[in-house]
């Protein structure tokens, strides 16, 4: 467990995401716990793709339900998208209970992502 917090986990559900729903060498590609400052705010992103400026936040339940902390959610993402940087919210429910779901969405707009013309790979 403690290697999955030295490869970039912060919470017991990215160590799932890193061990379990995206393990493998198609998800290596994905930097963890990425920092980028948007509208200059510094944000840590969960699992940035720099190829297709992807972001994969891994939403537990406790924090990302509704309320402010949904708002707050909503205006970092708009922040990112600022940045031309695409925010995937998966749910701790979709992560710890549907990880083929998960792999499939991420892969999905990976794939969108990669195939239009204007997404080239920056250091962000």
């Amino acid at each position: 467990m403690l290697a999955g917090f030295t490869e970039g986990a912060d919470s017991f559900l990215e160590y799932e995401a890193l061990r379990r729903t995206f393990a493998g060498p198609e998800f290596t590609r994905f930097l963890r716990r990425h920092r980028v400052v948007a509208r200059g705010r510094r944000r840590t992103l969960d699992m940035y793709d720099p190829r297709t400026r992807t972001n994969v936040e891994l939403d537990g339940g406790r924090y990302h339900l509704a309320g402010e902390q949904r708002e707050s959610d909503d205006e970092r993402d708009a922040d990112l998208a600022t940045l031309a940087i695409q925010t995937i919210r998966l749910p701790y429910s979709a992560v710890m209970n549907r990880p083929e779901w998960c792999r499939a969405t991420v892969r999905a707009v990976l794939a969108a992502r990669s195939s239009h013309p204007g997404n080239t790979e920056r250091n962000l």
